[in-house]
């Protein structure tokens, strides 16, 4: 029986509106976390995983989109990942908890090459992954990418 793996835990989903987020939420507190979730679509936030591309970015664009682009991919991949990690780190060590990352296959080396932006944030996120992981497995948490 593997109902309420996770009872008196606490789960926080970044980009819960829709989606993979919503999914992972909900599948959390049916086995019995307790989920707090975050997105950036309200109307749906009620009931993404935190990332994306550019509003503007499609296949055809690469390096033609504009550096503010480029510092918005930055910022939902990789600034807001790290920001949120930051705060939660201090109650992950006390409570020897886990963080997973919701990465993309962009971020392996062999890149989409008509999202370079996507892809370079998403290799970013993947050494964050492991930089965390090598810093913190000896105060007991576990850091890993899906």
């Amino acid at each position: 029986n593997m109902v309420g793996r996770f009872q008196g835990k606490v789960v926080i989903v970044t980009g819960s509106s829709n989606g993979i987020g919503r999914a992972t939420a909900i599948l959390f507190a049916e086995e019995g976390a307790k989920v707090t979730i975050a997105g950036r679509d309200e109307r749906a936030l009620a009931v993404n995983n935190a990332g994306g591309t550019a509003p503007s970015n499609t296949l055809t664009q690469g390096f033609d989109q504009s550096m503010e682009a480029y510092d918005y991919v930055m910022n939902l991949n990789t600034r807001v990942v790290l920001a949120l990690t930051k705060r939660a780190l201090p109650h992950l060590i006390a409570s020897k908890g886990e963080i997973v990352m919701v990465s993309s296959i962009a971020g392996l080396p062999l890149a989409a090459p008509g999202f370079p932006y996507y892809s370079m944030s998403k290799g970013a996120l993947d050494q964050l992954t492991r930089a965390l992981a090598a810093k913190y497995i000896l105060e007991g948490v576990r850091v890993n990418s899906v």
